[in-house]
């Protein structure tokens, strides 16, 4: 993985985490919405988070 994909790849975990630091029990659908990435993205990123 070079460095500029994992420098989008920590901006799109940081915007997921800044939803579910306001509200921890936003729906993925929710979340997904407000951070104009697709739900599968939104699932996989948040098992990678808390795994």
């Amino acid at each position: 993985m070079n460095k500029s994909s994992q420098i989008m790849k920590m901006t799109y975990y940081y915007r997921i985490y800044e939803h579910l630091y306001e509200v921890a029990t936003m729906s993925i659908q929710d979340i997904a919405e407000n951070t104009g990435l697709s739900r599968i993205t939104v699932s996989k990123y948040m098992k990678d988070m808390y795994s």
